[in-house]
């Protein structure tokens, strides 16, 4: 667990002067990671995510981590967001060359979890 917090805290410092910045979609508001230092996928583990987008959507959240450089998220609560973030991290993945993941991932106050697309609304 040490190894673990050692990492986070790593990462925390090198988060300081993260870049997150709120685009407007026809779909709705997402959130866009844009330090462009190779980090941004990372911040998802960060315990202050939450936070940080509770200041530009309403919880919980869906995420998305399509690249190493690229962390997407808005409210798992709208439903048309989340199918163009969905999509969007689909085609991101397809043509990232460090790609990570094309899933979308349920960010709540507790936690991180995946996102269950059968739910009507997210807890």
């Amino acid at each position: 667990m040490q190894v673990l917090q050692t990492a986070l805290n790593n990462l925390a410092r090198r988060s300081r002067s993260a870049c997150f910045a709120r685009a407007e979609t026809p779909e709705g508001t997402m959130v866009v990671a844009q330090s462009r230092d190779g980090w941004d996928s990372s911040r998802l583990l960060l315990p202050g995510l939450y936070e940080v987008l509770s200041a530009d959507l309403d919880g919980p959240f869906a995420v998305a981590i399509p690249h190493r450089d690229q962390l997407l998220a808005c409210s798992a609560i709208d439903v048309d967001t989340v199918e163009a973030l969905k999509a969007r991290a689909i085609d991101d993945a397809r043509r990232a060359p460090h790609r990570i993941s094309q899933r979308v991932f349920l960010l709540g106050k507790d936690g991180l979890e995946p996102f269950d697309p059968n739910l009507e609304t997210p807890v």
